[in-house]
Formats: structure tokens, sequence, C-alpha cells
């Protein structure tokens, strides 16, 4: 996380993207933004066309940064809401937001 332009590699690929409309990134947020490894996985994914959703795990920092960070570095894609996960949620709200 000292160096934003370093890309971590993803152990698995995933092969069939193409196939998915809606694509849905989750993190837990590090230093107020997503791991630099989600950028891997953005560079090598084609997102463009795709509607994006992400949600963050945190106790204390909000989604707001991370997911302004990821639409101002990927503007081609279309990054749709941002939601922050605490640990505390009941099953069902995680279900209601993935809905």
């Amino acid at each position: 996380m000292n160096n934003r332009f370093f890309r971590p590699p993803v152990l698995n690929k995933v092969s069939n993207i193409n196939e998915y409309n809606t694509v849905i990134i989750g993190f837990p947020v590090w230093w107020y933004t997503a791991p630099t490894i989600i950028n891997t996985f953005i560079e090598e994914n084609n997102l463009e066309g795709k509607n994006v959703y992400v949600f963050v795990t945190s106790g204390g920092s909000s989604s707001e940064g991370s997911f302004r960070d990821l639409k101002n570095t990927y503007s081609n894609i279309n990054f749709i809401s941002s939601k922050r996960f605490r640990g505390n949620e009941s099953k069902e709200e995680y279900i209601n937001w993935i809905k």
C-alpha cells in the first residue's frame, strides 16, 4: 500500500467475466481506500459495460473514499453504488443489499 502503482498478482483468474452484466467487488478498507489487488483485478478484467457494485468491510472507515477512488481511477467503468459492512449485520441485510 506504500506504492499505489504496485499490482500484486491475483491467484485465481476469472475466465468468464464476459458472462456477467453485474459485478460485485468486496474488500477490506486499507488506509481509506481499496487494497491494490483490487486494481489488479479491475485491470485484468474488462468491466466496461457492466454494472459494478462495491462493498467494503470496516469497523470505522466508510465506503465513500474507496468508491470515489475507484470511480476516479476507472472512469470508463459504470460504478453504481457502495456499501460498508461492519460484520454485525444480519444475513438479511447482506441479501437485501445484493438484491
